[in-house]
């Protein structure tokens, strides 16, 4: 688990913060992708 993956439950959702967090982890997977292929 991340800090994101932590910290999610301890705020609302629509809090700024749990806005923040929601958005992060869904773009988890095309952000890793981005970081791990040197073409991109």
């Amino acid at each position: 688990m991340t800090w994101a993956d932590d910290e999610k439950p301890k705020h609302r959702p629509k809090s700024p913060l749990g806005a923040a967090l929601t958005y992060t982890l869904n773009q988890r997977k095309s952000l890793e992708r981005f970081l791990t292929d040197p073409k991109i």
